[in-house]
């Protein structure tokens, strides 16, 4: 009817009939009893493990999945958590009523971490942003407090904890939680987010050889017993790792982790790898201790890697000029380097072991000088060379005081020339540089001895260049040598001496002089 209003009428709750009514919460319903169901099925593999307690198990799948639960589909869903941990504890032989606590500390553990992802990080479940692998790692130890502190002392008031493996119980409840969150919670995470794309041949080929590659390391590492006194073999799974964090992002970080992972329990519980100690708690501290290290450690990598393509495809498509692109994203870099040897020195806190400690400190000293190669470049003129010379002194100088010797003790004394050096000769050779400064401040003056350290850098008339690093201390055993000795310092000088071509003179007397010469790296030697 033209020219006239027609009032359509507005439908109120009561006006709408109960069927629709009911075919509205089927589909929340339906939501509810799969995440009961998935929480119970990850819950039985869990407990498969040996739980201390009884409740306490190496590591809690239903956490990372009842968290990634509210992050996709909202705080609505926390009554599948509560029903889900309310039958798991249950049937894991708790009474009602304690089992009912054990559940109440689930829920809130799963609302507290959502809400600090959601409302605290401002979160994207993609993990490709370092404030969100940060902030997941945040919530994973936060808010696993809740359900560890909550989850224990109701199992310890109900009369199944006793008080003698409180403690036991605690640590290993909150580690296995918070593993679940870092293991299971990224790779959900990371594939629930990740774009539909077509892969060619080529990333399929080299996807399948990392799967293959991290299969076959992990079950060589954590099914046989490879531990020695000299080398902890469980290290060796780090450059797979790192293959699959720079390669393939974070979901092949998420994914390859998750493997990893999966074959060190397996393995672990078997009585197989390095983890096993003399009683199975202390295997499941050490293997939870290397899981939440790994998990963090490649998550943050992957997000590093991909903050940088992130940051290069923006200042490509914006056009900008080529030295302002590599300005920013070297920039970038010494920035995120510098973070992840932070993150290495935080998670060394949490080790016992001094022999690990030391591990963890030398690794984030290799990863300050890297950071100090890009501090050095972003500062430079050019951002495709740097002055060698004045990094090495400024290298030394840090590593001098990193290691709080006494500058009347052991002197430092430096004649390097100002040779400029393209960005890839001067990473392995800074490298080379910190393991044979390093190597002399650790073992050439013990027990206070005084004396001195050289370091010489310069180019020979046929344009080859020299670093050398001499000492007068108490000289190196007849029976190391970078070519033969286990130390993982050495064999990385032996490594990058190859990667160089380079000539190593070593002479023991008096004190330990190494020479390297080589000649700098061109496109045409690379390749």
């Amino acid at each position: 009817m033209r020219g006239e209003d027609v009032l359509i009428p507005s439908l109120t709750q009561h006006d709408v009939p109960r069927w629709m009514r009911a075919l509205r919460i089927w589909p929340y319903l339906m939501h509810v009893v799969l995440l009961v169901t998935l929480y119970v099925g990850t819950a039985k593999l869990g407990l498969s493990l040996h739980a201390v307690g009884g409740f306490a198990t190496a590591v809690w799948p239903p956490t990372g999945l009842a968290l990634v639960a509210l992050v996709f589909g909202g705080y609505r869903l926390w009554p599948g958590i509560a029903l889900g941990a309310y039958l798991v504890n249950v049937w894991a032989g708790a009474p009602l009523l304690v089992a009912a606590g054990m559940a109440l500390g689930n829920t809130f553990e799963a609302l507290l971490g959502a809400a600090f992802l959601m409302w605290v990080v401002r979160f994207r479940p993609a993990l490709d942003r370092l404030r969100d692998v940060a902030g997941l790692v945040g919530a994973a130890i936060l808010s696993t407090l809740v359900s560890a502190t909550v989850g224990v002392t109701s199992g310890y008031l109900g009369g199944v904890i006793a008080a003698d493996v409180y403690s036991e119980a605690w640590w290993t409840w909150w580690l296995g939680d918070m593993n679940g969150d870092l293991v299971v919670g990224a790779l959900l995470l990371t594939w629930g987010t990740r774009p539909r794309v077509i892969l060619s041949s080529r990333p399929i080929i080299e996807g399948s050889g990392l799967l293959l590659t991290v299969v076959t390391l992990g079950l060589l590492v954590f099914t046989r017993s490879l531990a020695t006194d000299i080398i902890d073999f469980s290290y060796l799974i780090f450059p797979v790792l790192i293959w699959a964090a720079l390669r393939f992002g974070p979901p092949g970080a998420s994914a390859a982790t998750a493997v990893v992972s999966s074959l060190a329990i397996w393995g672990t519980a078997h009585g197989g790898g390095p983890f096993v100690g003399g009683t199975f708690h202390e295997s499941v501290l050490a293997l939870q201790t290397f899981m939440s290290i790994v998990a963090g450690t490649v998550l943050v990598l992957a997000a590093v890697v991909a903050e940088r393509k992130r940051a290069e495809d923006h200042l490509k498509a914006a056009h900008r000029d080529k030295e302002v692109l590599l300005q920013e994203v070297h920039h970038r870099v010494k920035n995120n380097l510098q973070v992840i040897s932070s993150l290495l020195s935080l998670q060394a806190g949490y080790i016992k072991d001094p022999r690990g400690q030391a591990m963890f400190a030398a690794c984030g000293y290799r990863i300050h000088s890297m950071a100090l190669i890009y501090h050095s470049l972003y500062q430079s003129e050019s951002m495709a060379q740097i002055d060698f010379g004045a990094f090495l002194q400024a290298l030394s100088r840090d590593l001098f005081h990193a290691s709080a010797i006494d500058a009347e003790r052991i002197r430092l004394v430096a004649s390097v020339d100002n040779i400029v050096l393209t960005i890839d000769t001067a990473v392995p050779c800074a490298l080379l540089a910190h393991e044979l400064i390093s190597n002399c401040l650790k073992h050439a003056f013990p027990h206070g001895q005084a004396g001195h350290i050289g370091v010489m850098f310069r180019r020979q008339p046929d344009g080859k260049l020299q670093l050398q690093v001499r000492d007068d201390g108490v000289g190196l055993p007849e029976a190391v040598s970078p070519h033969t000795v286990p130390s993982f310092g050495l064999q990385l000088v032996d490594i990058i001496r190859e990667q160089l071509g380079a000539n190593l003179d070593l002479q023991r007397d008096p004190g330990t002089t190494v020479t390297i010469t080589f000649a700098e790296l061109t496109h045409q030697t690379k390749s």
